[in-house]
């Protein structure tokens, strides 16, 4: 039989309590330099469609029941996408009314990575200003490669990426219009 003294067990449950905490460490330090990179500008350049290019269209249902094929064919549109969980696109909600009450020229998509009970209390009459796309299986983020939140896209009336990033606030919404419309195409109102 065999016996194993009490400074042995408590040396053996101390190697692995750090052999533990070196696994959250490292996992730790892997999420904390991805989210670094995500916000340099190679990061940032990565996400999205590839600007310039056609983007791909891909079909989608609005909270009305609506259904709609991305981008709207014929009509410069702000594509940005969010999710219920993140406090930023909370934040940005009477931002995006605003422009969307204020900019008639320019179509505001809204698209959510929720189930559509969740995106309908999220977008507190958003969809009356917008339209407001569930996405709750992530199809619409994979199609155009976007894997952070809030991210905008800028498609011109042709179907051509003009801008992308990453958004925070309503000055970056009018930012992305001008940039989007800097051939002149749309009248200021």
């Amino acid at each position: 039989m065999i016996t194993t003294s009490t400074p042995f067990l408590v040396t053996y449950i101390l190697l692995w309590s750090v052999v533990g905490i070196l696994v959250i460490a490292v996992f730790a330090l892997y999420h904390h330099f991805g989210e670094m990179y995500s916000n340099t500008r190679e990061g940032r350049g990565s996400q999205g469609p590839k600007l310039f290019e056609e983007i791909g269209s891909v079909s989608a249902r609005t909270l009305a029941g609506e259904s709609i094929e991305l981008p709207l064919k014929g009509r410069p549109t702000l594509l940005l996408y969010t999710t219920t969980t993140c406090p930023l696109c909370n934040e940005l909600i009477p931002a995006v009314k605003d422009f969307a009450r204020h900019r008639s020229d320019v179509s505001v998509v809204v698209v959510c990575a929720a189930t559509p009970g969740d995106v309908s209390s999220w977008a507190n009459g958003l969809s009356q200003l917008a339209q407001v796309v569930p996405d709750a299986k992530r199809v619409i983020a994979a199609r155009y490669r976007i894997d952070a939140t809030p991210f905008l896209i800028g498609i011109d009336s042709g179907g051509v990426v003009q801008t992308k990033g990453f958004i925070n606030d309503a000055t970056a919404l009018e930012t992305s219009r001008e940039l989007l419309f800097s051939t002149g195409e749309v009248r200021d109102d």
